[in-house]
């Protein structure tokens, strides 16, 4: 379980959530390594940055923006659904949860200009990134043997995280091209952030009426600024062979991330009404979210105009990661939510590789292409003492004919034995599946 927040309240009964939400929390169960869009590059694996020939290219290396001869529009559909099966080892409880959410994930617009008008071969675009998917929900039932007590547990989690960029790239010689994006995070189409409802009722095993109920919910936004800078070479050509090499940097910046939190808990003997009191707390909380730097380098080679692979490297600073509160000053690690010093976060590394076979049809009356493409990747989930492996394979095909470019792509997600640093107190451990399926369409004028 990946997070930032910083501790507001302290739970009466909910043994599980009880360090997991607060005043400024966000929980990100989809991977937070640096990823881009497309069902193409999904469907090679996410081994894009340096093959980046669509107009999705901007999320990935925005130097391949270069690479479009025609004005182009883009709309990247996606379906995920996920599965934990979630094990708390020290009291003997568990859950298995499923979430499943369809969405806008990529949308551009693109706009080439040739040498012979812009003095330079030029590409201007401006597009839309759901980057990070916050959709969770986990129903626990926790016992405690030594308070004699049951609390059943829910947790529910809504929104995302997403950017509005305007990128660039333009051509500076026949084999190398540069590329950037200036990107906004902030409330343009509906919060940018999450809405949690956290719940738990305690009940004694003995006899008695005694109960608590206790109701959380956190509502934020996010907001700020950040740039992403990229660059193609094509340092070997030959026929329709030839080798390219992308290079992209993901800038690290400072965002705000306001929060605020409804805090209700509701106790006392339901045989005596006398006893029972509610009490409520709300409260806001201002705090700046430091988000890391990342750097990727791609290889790719096109061996024919029907065959090409692709392999990425991907380097993120996950030690910068970091939540500080406005108010008190203090900085916590936004992966454990402790403090800095409390904490052993290593950076982590990123590798996928992919391949697309062409299948290409020039005939009078008809001309298509339609791909055929693989992909595997090593993505790892970021941890307290060390990172957790996580793995995935990806297919996906497509059609390309006149003006029109279809591709779709299935990507499965798998990891074991996750989150054992988030709450070492409870031993919890949950495994993960994620089937995520892309439509990608292009049209371009």
């Amino acid at each position: 379980m990946n997070g930032f927040s910083k501790v507001a309240v302290s739970c009466s009964l909910s043994l599980f959530f009880c360090s997991s939400v607060n005043a400024a929390s966000i929980d990100i169960p989809s991977s937070f390594n640096p990823v881009g869009s497309g069902a193409r590059a999904l469907g090679l694996g996410g081994s894009f940055i340096a093959v980046a020939d669509d107009a999705t290219a901007a999320s990935w290396n925005p130097a391949g923006l270069i690479q479009l001869r025609k004005p182009e529009v883009a709309l990247v559909l996606s379906q995920t659904v996920r599965g934990e099966d979630v094990t708390l080892a020290n009291t003997g409880d568990g859950a298995d949860t499923s979430t499943s959410n369809f969405d806008v994930n990529y949308a551009a617009a693109s706009y080439p200009c040739a040498e012979s008008k812009c003095g330079k071969n030029m590409v201007f675009s401006v597009n839309y990134q759901r980057l990070y998917d916050l959709s969770r929900e986990w129903n626990i039932s926790v016992y405690d043997d030594f308070r004699n007590t049951v609390s059943q547990e829910r947790y529910n989690q809504d929104g995302a995280l997403y950017a509005l960029g305007l990128s660039y790239a333009v051509q500076l010689t026949a084999d190398f091209t540069i590329g950037m994006s200036a990107n906004y995070w902030g409330d343009v189409f509906g919060t940018n952030g999450s809405e949690v409802v956290t719940s738990a009722r305690e009940r004694e095993n003995a006899p008695g009426d005694f109960f608590a109920d206790e109701d959380i919910l956190v509502s934020s936004d996010f907001e700020g600024l950040n740039y992403n800078i990229g660059a193609l070479w094509v340092p070997y050509r030959k026929g329709a062979s030839k080798l390219t090499i992308g290079v992209v940097y993901k800038s690290e910046f400072d965002a705000d991330y306001n929060s605020k939190l409804d805090y209700q808990v509701t106790s006392g003997n339901l045989s005596i009404p006398s006893t029972i009191a509610t009490t409520t707390d709300i409260s806001e909380s201002p705090s700046t979210v430091t988000m890391p730097s990342s750097y990727g380098l791609g290889i790719a080679y096109q061996v024919s105009d029907a065959f090409t692979f692709s392999f990425d490297l991907y380097r993120t600073d996950w030690k910068a990661f970091k939540v500080k509160d406005k108010s008190t000053g203090s900085v916590i690690s936004a992966i454990t939510n402790r403090p800095i010093d409390e904490t052993s976060i290593e950076n982590s590394f990123q590798v996928r590789a992919g391949a697309e076979y062409r299948i290409i049809s020039q005939k009078q009356t008809t001309n298509y292409i339609i791909p055929i493409r693989a992909g595997f990747f090593y993505d790892p989930v970021i941890g307290d003492g060390g990172n957790e492996p996580s793995y995935g394979i990806a297919i996906g095909g497509g059609v390309a004919f006149e003006r029109w470019v279809f591709d779709a792509a299935y990507q499965y997600r798998w990891a074991d034995n996750l989150g054992e640093s988030y709450q070492q107190q409870l031993g919890l451990s949950y495994s993960l599946q994620e089937h995520q399926l892309y439509a990608s369409a292009f049209y371009r004028f």
